[in-house]
């Protein structure tokens, strides 16, 4: 932020959780299913596509959306600032 001159992953973490933002931090590994997560709105239907099947143009999918839009299971998890281990110092940023 403008006090420290940088933006650490909790403070951005912190501040999306109060803005209700949901943010995915998951990682995908290799050899994993990467379903695509495409929604049409926040109630609409989703794309049928089951994994990232390159297209012949070698970038979108065969269901015609992006890489980024098809995420493991792992990475689709999403984790809460509340979701730190018991030894750290709540309301404390920084490497402590």
């Amino acid at each position: 932020g403008n006090e420290l001159g940088y933006a650490s992953f909790l403070r951005v973490a912190k501040w999306a959780e109060r803005q209700k933002i949901s943010i995915p931090i998951g990682l995908d590994f290799e050899g994993r299913s990467r379903p695509c997560r495409f929604r049409l709105g926040a109630h609409g239907n989703s794309c049928s596509c089951d994994g990232y099947k390159p297209s012949a143009g070698g970038f979108l999918c065969e269901c015609g959306h992006k890489p980024s839009m098809h995420r493991s299971d792992d990475a689709e998890g999403v984790a809460t600032v509340n979701s730190r281990p018991s030894h750290w110092t709540p309301d404390r940023d920084g490497l402590v």
